[in-house]
């Protein structure tokens, strides 16, 4: 699948951003919910995960004090916004993350 993704994490890891979605067909919906006890790694503690499969773009704006993420839509329509600020991101929910326009 093809997706936009932010996880932030409560432990020391970075964000990861994923911004997958500008491609190729979406083949089914993403999994969702995510299991609320989901682990990535051994002590990674997830905080925060944001995902959608709707085709699009992510742009990136330096802002003090750190970084300014948009995740948009193929119509230009802001499906999120995020801050990253030292080493820690936080992201808008999506809504219908899951749907395919």
């Amino acid at each position: 699948n093809h997706v936009f993704q932010m996880v932030s994490f409560a432990s020391a890891q970075p964000p990861l951003f994923v911004s997958g979605n500008a491609g190729d067909w979406v083949d089914a919906p993403f999994p969702t919910p995510f299991p609320p006890a989901l682990q990535p790694a051994p002590g990674a503690v997830v905080a925060e995960l944001v995902a959608t499969n709707r085709f699009g773009f992510m742009t990136m704006e330096r802002a003090v004090p750190g970084w300014a993420m948009t995740a948009w839509d193929v119509h230009g329509v802001a499906l999120t916004t995020c801050t990253l600020v030292q080493r820690k991101a936080r992201c808008a929910a999506i809504e219908n993350p899951w749907t395919r326009r």
